[in-house]
């Protein structure tokens, strides 16, 4: 019997805060930020705060090139953990 899936809701799909944009798209903060400043990426300036999704930008760029880009993140954030697990 296949495994059910969990339902994806809209809290998992919104990305807030062009930290949140840059690291779902694998980019560095200050390049999300002129992207957004320029239009270039699929997103709403809500008072001062960027907001996108992760549907939007996967649309944008494709599928791939999301997926990709949440491999090189996972691949960094684990590095991290190994260089912090060492420094104690």
């Amino acid at each position: 019997m296949p495994s059910p899936q969990r339902r994806q809701t809209l809290a998992d799909d919104v990305l807030i805060g062009a930290e949140a944009i840059a690291h779902e798209i694998g980019i560095p903060v200050r390049k999300a930020f002129h992207w957004l400043q320029q239009g270039y990426l699929p997103a709403t300036k809500v008072g001062s705060i960027w907001t996108s999704s992760r549907s939007a930008l996967r649309q944008h760029f494709g599928d791939a090139a999301v997926r990709e880009a949440s491999a090189r993140k996972a691949a960094r954030d684990a590095e991290r953990q190994l260089i912090d697990g060492h420094d104690e």
